[in-house]
C-alpha cells in the first residue's frame, strides 16, 4: 500500500517547498509585515582559537544546585525562565585558554550530534564575566559504572548489555558524522530512570575532518605518576591523559593517531567491564596503567566471566583486538553484532543452522501464553470431539486396539482438516478467531505426548502457527512470536527428517518468515533482514533444483517481497525495487504453472502493488506507478467478484483504491483521488464489519480515513478533515493500547497527531498546534531510537521539526523557526548521506534549505540566507545531472534562483 505524497504548501518562510508522506499545511493567506527579533545565541564558525560565543543574560536561568564537578568544569541544575523547564548548565571553572577551547569544541561537537543516546545542546554561549557554558536537558539516572557496581551477580549485569548496544548505536551515528569520542567509559554513560542510555562528556571528542591542535593519545606530564589509589581506573584529568587508560586502545595509550576504531575498542572494554564486573586493566598508578594497556592484554574474559555467552566473549575479543585492523571496522558493525546477539541472530565467527537459531529464539521468547478465549460453539465442539476421540482411543483396552487405531486415524484426519483446510475457510469469512480453541486444544494434545514425530509433529507445529495467527490478528505480537518460534523449531526438525515432503520445507520457511515479520514490526530491521535473506537462500536453492515447483515459486516470491520491505525501511528504494521485480517475475512464473487460481492471482496482485509503490515513492514515473496499481486493483476486483463476501478481497480492493487515489492526488487530480479514497473506505468498512477483530483491516480503515481527511483539508474543509482525522486517531489509539510494542502502530499514531496539529494550525490555534507537533516529535524520536536504521522514521523526525518551524513562523517567532529548520536540515543531510540515490532524501535536503533561506531573509540575515540557498541549489544541480528529465528539479532550481536574485 503506497503512502500519500501530499506536498506541503504553506505560506511564510518556514513553509516553502518540503514535500512529505506525512502531512499537509494550510495556506494561511497573506502574511503580516515581519517583526525584527533578536536571534538565539549561536556558535560562530569552528576555528581552533575562536572563542567568540554570544553573551547570554544569566537571568535567563535560575540556578537550583550543583549536580557534579570535575577538574575542568561543573554541572548545575537550573530552571530556564523562558521555557519554564529544568535544564543542566555545564560551565568552565578552570582558568585556562586551552581548557576553554576544548570546552567550546565539546559544545560545538555535541550540538552537531542529534541522537537519542547523545546528550542534546539547548543553548551555548558565555556569561558576561567571560566563562563559556552550554545547556543540556536533565536526564535522571545513574552512571553505567554505578549500575555495574550495583549489580553483583552476573545475571544482573547481563541486563546492562542493551545499554552497551545503545552506546554502539550512538557512536555509529557520531562516526557517520566523522566525530570520535576518545574517552568512552562507564562513568561517561548515563543510564536513565526509564531505560534511556545517554553518552556524555564529549570534551575530548575530535572531528576527523577538522584541523585541530594535536592532543594525540596519551600525553604524560609531571603529574602523571601520582598514585592513583587502589582500584583506580585512571580517569581523565586536566593536563594529564587524553582519554581514560583502562578503556583506551594501545595506539591511544602510546600517543599514536587514532580513528573510529579507538571508540570500538572502548565499547568492547565497557562490555568487558559489564560482563566481568571490573575494568579490563587495573593498576596502582596511571603510569602503570598506561604501561599495562600499551604492553599487555587484559585477563581473558572467559576466566573472569565463565558463564558469559560465548557470542558476547567473541564480540569483546574482536572489539578489543590489539591490532586496530583486526577489530570491527566500524561501530555500526559492532552494534549490528550486539543486536544479532540480542535477537538470537548469528554472531561473529559462530555459524548456526536455522534450526539452532529457532531454538535460541525460543529460549528468549518463552513466556506464558495468553488465556484461552472462547470460540464459536461449532468450531469448539469439533475440536473437543476430535481430541476426545483421540484420547478415548488411547485408553481403550488392548483387545480394542484395532478399533482405537482406526478412530485415532479418523480423528487426526479431522484435526488436519481443522488446522489446515478450516483455517483458510475461516479467513475467507473473517472468522479466524474461531480457530483459537481448536488450535490450542490440538497444541495441548500434542504437548502431552512425548516423542511426537513425523506428520504428528507437523500438525503440532501447524496448531501453534494457528494460535500465533489468532494472537497476531488481535495485536498480541509477543504471544504470537512465542508460538511462531516454537512452530518454526518443530517444522525445521520435521523438514530435516523428511526432506522428500515439500510441504514441510515450505511451511518451515513460512514460519521463519512470520518470525522475521514480527521482528520487523517491532523495529528490529537488521535482524529481520538477516533472517529473510537466510530463508530466501534456502528457497532459491530448492527452486534451482525444481524450477516449476509452484510451492517454492510462491515462497521465494514472498521472501523477495520481505527482503524488499526491510531494505525499503532502511531507505534503499532502488534495492527494494529490484527485489519487488523479482517477486513479480516469480508470481508470473507461478501463474504460468498453476493457471488462473485465486492463490496465483493474489501473488500477482501483491507484486504489482509493491512495484507500483516503489515507482510512486521514487516519483520517477507516476504513469507507470498508476498502471501497476490499476493492474493490482483489477485483480482484486476479479477475486472479489468470485467470492464477494470474503473480507480478504474486500481489503485488497480497498488498498487498490487507496493506491490509485494516492497517485491521482500526486498528479493533481484531487477530485478523482477523493472518489477512489471513499470507494476504499466503503470496501474496508464492509470487511471490518465481517471481521471486527482483525487489526490489519483496522489499519487499512485508519489509513483511508486519513487520506480522505487530507483531500478535504486541501479543499479548505477543515471541519470535514477534522472528523476524518479524529476517526483515524481513535483507531490508532485503540491499536497502540492493545500492543505498545507494535512500532508501526505507534508510527501511525504519530502521523495522525501531526494531522490534528495541522487542523489547529489552520484554525489559528497556534499554541495548541505547537503542543501537538511537539508530542508527535517526542513519539517519533522514541521510535527512531528503537531502530536508528529506519530511514522512514528518520524522515518523520525531520518532518516534525519542519512542522514546528511552520508553527513558529506563523507566530512570528523566527529565531525558533530558524532553529527548527536547521535541525531538520541536519537530519535531511544525514538521510541524504546514507542514501544519496534516494530522490526523496535529495529533495528534502534541497527544499529544506529553501525554507531555511526564506526564514533567514525574514530574520534579517541575508548572508546566511544566501548560504542556505546556495547549498540547496548545489544539491538540485547534482540531482538534475542524474535525472535531467525530472521537471520538479527544474522548478525547484528556478525557485531558488529567484530567491538568490532578490538578495543581489
Amino acid at each position: 500500500m503506497a503512502p500519500a505524497a501530499a506536498a506541503a504548501s504553506p505560506t511564510g518562510a518556514a513553509a516553502a517547498s518540503v514535500s512529505s508522506d506525512d502531512a499537509t499545511v494550510p495556506d494561511a493567506g497573506a502574511r503580516a509585515a515581519p517583526r525584527i527579533r533578536r536571534s538565539r545565541p549561536s556558535l560562530p564558525p569552528a576555528t581552533p582559537d575562536a572563542l567568540d560565543l554570544a553573551i547570554v543574560d544569566p537571568d535567563h536561568y535560575v540556578i537550583i544546585k550543583e549536580l557534579a564537578r570535575g577538574g575542568m568544569g561543573r554541572v548545575l541544575l537550573a530552571r530556564d525562565r523562558r521555557l519554564g523547564r529544568e535544564v543542566a548548565v555545564k560551565e568552565v571553572i578552570a582558568d585556562s585558554r586551552t581548557i576553554a577551547r576544548r570546552f567550546e569544541r565539546e559544545a560545538r561537537i555535541t550540538a552537531r550530534l542529534q541522537h537519542p543516546s547523545i546528550v542534546a545542546v539547548h543553548e551555548a554561549g558565555k556569561w558576561p564575566s567571560g566563562e563559556p557554558f552550554y545547556v543540556m536537558p536533565v536526564v535522571s539516572g545513574k552512571s553505567l559504572d554505578e549500575a555495574i557496581a550495583g549489580s553483583s551477580e552476573p545475571r544482573a549485569r547481563i541486563a546492562l548489555v542493551p545499554h552497551v548496544l545503545a552506546i554502539a548505536d550512538a557512536m555509529a551515528y557520531a562516526h557517520g558524522r566523522r566525530i570520535i569520542h576518545r574517552d568512552l567509559k562507564p562513568r561517561n554513560v548515563l543510564v536513565g530512570e526509564y531505560g534511556e542510555t545517554v553518552v556524555l562528556d564529549w570534551g575530548l571528542a575530535k572531528d576527523l575532518d577538522s584541523v585541530e591542535p594535536s592532543d594525540g593519545g596519551a600525553q604524560p606530564t609531571p603529574g602523571v605518576g601520582t598514585p592513583a589509589g587502589p582500584g583506580d581506573t585512571g580517569d581523565t584529568t586536566v593536563g594529564e591523559i587524553i582519554g581514560t587508560p583502562a578503556y583506551m586502545p594501545p595506539e591511544q595509550a602510546t600517543g599514536m593517531p587514532v580513528d573510529a576504531r579507538a571508540d570500538v575498542y572502548a565499547i568492547g572494554a565497557i562490555l568487558y567491564h559489564v560482563l566481568s564486573g571490573r575494568p579490563p586493566f587495573v593498576a596502582a598508578t596511571s603510569i602503570e596503567l598506561l604501561a599495562a594497556v600499551s604492553e599487555s592484554t587484559p585477563q581473558p574474559l572467559r576466566e573472569l566471566a565463565p558463564d558469559a555467552a560465548s557470542e558476547l566473549v567473541a564480540i569483546v575479543e574482536r572489539a578489543m583486538a590489539r591490532d586496530a585492523a583486526a577489530r570491527y571496522a566500524t561501530a555500526r558493525e559492532l552494534a549490528d553484532d550486539l543486536r544479532r546477539f540480542q535477537t538470537g541472530q548469528l554472531v561473529g565467527a559462530h555459524r548456526y543452522s536455522l534450526g539452532q537459531l529457532a531454538r535460541r529464539w525460543l529460549r528468549r521468547h518463552r513466556t506464558a501464553v495468553a488465556a484461552t478465549v472462547a470460540a464459536a460453539a461449532a468450531a469448539a465442539t469439533i475440536g473437543v470431539v476430535a481430541i476426545r476421540r483421540v484420547v478415548a482411543a488411547e485408553e481403550v483396552a488392548t483387545d480394542e486396539r484395532a478399533i482405537a487405531v482406526a478412530r485415532q486415524q479418523d480423528a487426526e484426519g479431522l484435526m488436519q482438516f481443522m488446522l489446515v483446510d478450516l483455517q483458510g475457510k475461516l479467513q475467507q469469512v473473517g472468522k479466524l478467531d474461531l480457530l483459537d480453541t481448536v488450535a490450542r486444544r490440538a497444541a495441548a494434545y500434542y504437548d502431552a505426548h512425548d516423542n511426537v514425530a513425523g506428520h504428528d509433529a507437523y500438525l503440532a507445529a501447524i496448531a501453534r502457527l494457528g494460535v500465533g495467527k489468532v494472537l497476531e490478528s488481535r495485536g498480541d505480537l509477543r504471544g504470537a512470536l512465542e508460538q511462531d518460534v516454537e512452530a518454526w523449531s518443530m517444522l525445521e526438525t520435521v523438514s530435516a527428517q523428511h526432506p522428500e515432503e515439500r510441504v514441510y520445507a515450505s511451511d518451515a520457511l513460512d514460519a521463519g518468515e512470520r518470525v522475521a515479520d514480527i521482528e520487523l514490526t517491532q523495529g528490529e530491521t537488521p535482524a529481520a533482514l538477516d533472517l529473510y535473506r537466510a530463508l530466501l537462500a534456502r528457497a532459491e536453492a530448492a527452486l534451482a533444483a525444481t524450477p516449476r515447483d509452484e510451492v517454492m515459486l510462491h515462497r521465494a516470491g514472498s521472501l523477495h517481497a520481505r527482503v524488499a520491505s526491510a531494505v525499503e525501511q532502511q531507505g534503499d528504494l532502488d534495492g527494494a525495487l529490484v527485489e519487488y521485480r523479482k517477486e513479480l517475475a516469480l508470481a508470473a512464473a507461478r501463474a504460468d504453472v498453476v493457471g488462473d487460481t485465486a492463490s496465483a492471482a493474489k501473488d500477482l496482485l501483491n507484486a504489482h502493488g509493491h512495484v507500483g509503490k516503489i515507482l510512486f515513492r521514487q516519483s520517477k514515473d507516476l504513469e507507470a506507478a498508476l498502471a501497476e496499481y490499476r493492474i493490482a486493483l483489477e485483480l482484486g476486483e476479479k477475486l472479489g467478484a468470485r467470492e464477494p463476501h470474503d473480507p480478504r478481497w474486500m481489503q485488497d480492493i480497498a488498498i487498490g483504491h487507496d493506491d490509485v487515489g494516492s497517485v491521482l492526488a500526486a498528479k493533481g487530480d484531487h477530485a478523482g483521488a477523493l472518489v477512489d479514497y471513499r470507494a476504499g473506505v466503503a470496501q474496508i468498512t464492509a470487511a471490518v464489519a465481517i471481521d471486527p477483530t482483525n487489526t490489519e483491516m483496522q489499519q487499512s480503515l485508519a489509513t483511508l480515513d486519513e487520506k480522505v481527511g487530507i483531500e478535504l483539508f486541501a479543499q479548505k474543509d477543515l471541519a470535514g478533515a477534522a472528523v476524518e482525522y479524529a476517526a483515524c486517531d481513535a483507531i490508532w489509539q485503540q491499536l497502540v493500547a492493545r500492543d505498545p510494542t507494535n512500532l508501526d502502530w505507534a508510527r501511525g499514531k504519530a502521523v495522525i497527531e501531526n494531522k490534528l496539529g495541522d487542523i489547529e494550525l489552520g484554525q489559528k490555534h497556534l499554541a495548541a498546534a505547537l503542543a501537538i507537533y511537539r508530542s508527535s516529535l517526542e513519539l517519533r524520536e522514541r521510535l527512531l531510537a528503537k531502530d536508528p536504521t529506519n530511514a522512514g522514521w528518520r524522515r518523520d523526525v525531520f518532518y516534525s521539526h519542519f512542522k514546528l518551524a511552520v508553527a513558529y513562523d506563523q507566530q512570528d517567532d523566527h529565531a525558533h523557526a530558524v532553529a527548527e529548520l536547521r535541525t531538520a536540515a541536519t537530519i535531511a543531510d544525514d538521510n541524504f548521506a546514507m542514501h544519496p540515490t534516494n530522490r526523496s532524501a535529495a529533495w528534502d535536503a534541497a527544499s529544506i534549505r529553501t525554507s531555511l533561506g526564506d526564514e533567514l531573509v525574514i530574520a534579517k540575515d541575508p548572508a546566511a540566507a544566501r548560504a542556505a540557498y546556495d547549498d540547496g541549489l548545489a544539491i538540485v544541480k547534482r540531482a538534475q545531472q542524474a535525472a535531467p528529465a525530472d521537471a520538479d528539479w527544474a522548478k525547484l532550481a528556478t525557485k531558488i534562483d529567484g530567491r538568490l536574485a532578490t538578495l543581489k
